[in-house]
């Protein structure tokens, strides 16, 4: 798989990657028949991002086909939101999105549209210290194995369950239907 990465480039906005090369990597052979890279991966992760404004735009401009991307890391950045034009990456299977400003455990139903996540890490965002976190994603995403670097568990399967039908919180159940 390729990867484009734009890791530590100081971006503010999505539309600065156009004034950035990516770090070097397989993708480096661009040339001018081929004005899109080919990548499967895009990392921008520890930016300074922190919104999602033109990002299916600028993908488009810079990736041959942006449905081929399996993994995006959006990690140490400044984002507060998960947006919900990620579906626009149908087979997205790995989401880094750890080290943000995410306070809304709401924002996890804009991943629902993702059939192919089996991995997300959110740590270290605000929504990491509210109860019931971890069951509301396992509830929320069913088909993901991976929250945070850890293994999802058959008992945390079961648990979610219970915890969806008798312990979650009314503010969140309403999240979850």
């Amino acid at each position: 798989s390729s990867s484009l990465d734009y890791s530590f480039c100081d971006l503010t906005e999505m539309s600065d990657i156009f004034d950035e090369e990516p770090r070097a990597g397989k993708s480096k052979d661009r040339t001018k028949t081929r004005p899109k890279w080919p990548a499967t991966s895009l990392k921008l992760n520890n930016n300074a991002l922190s919104s999602y404004d033109n990002m299916i735009d600028v993908f488009n401009a810079i990736i041959w086909d942006i449905s081929a991307i399996t993994l995006l890391d959006l990690s140490f950045n400044g984002l507060s939101t998960i947006s919900s034009d990620l579906q626009c990456l149908p087979n997205l299977g790995v989401l880094y999105m750890h080290g943000n400003v995410i306070s809304s455990i709401n924002e996890i139903k804009n991943l629902r549209s993702l059939p192919h996540l089996v991995s997300v890490s959110l740590h270290g965002n605000p929504i990491e210290r509210q109860k019931g976190y971890r069951l509301f994603i396992v509830s929320s995403l069913p088909k993901v194995r991976n929250i945070d670097f850890v293994t999802v568990t058959n008992a945390e399967r079961e648990e979610s369950e219970y915890w969806r039908r008798v312990r979650c919180p009314k503010r969140l159940a309403k999240a979850l239907e």
